[in-house]
């Protein structure tokens, strides 16, 4: 999934509860700090538009579909930004 949560204090620590309300802040606070890391970082998923860590060689052998899904998703969650 593209947002995970797993709290450690739950049973069965492969359920994923990202989307619940109740750790709405907690999801918020993670997803910020990973941004500022990344942000910090000049991490190419933020920095560039096609990222080249999505591709061959980094990505290994990828379907074509794979890559026009990927692109297409790229441009809309991470619009490029105004220099």
């Amino acid at each position: 999934p593209r947002r995970a949560v797993r709290p450690a204090q739950r049973p069965g620590l492969s359920e994923n509860v990202a989307s619940e309300p109740a750790y709405e802040e907690v999801r918020a606070s993670l997803e910020r700090r990973l941004l500022t890391i990344l942000e910090s970082e000049a991490d190419p998923r933020l920095t560039e538009q096609p990222c080249r860590v999505e591709y061959e060689p980094y990505a290994g052998k990828v379907p074509r579909v794979w890559f026009e899904a990927a692109a297409e998703e790229q441009t809309l969650l991470n619009p490029p930004r105004d220099p």
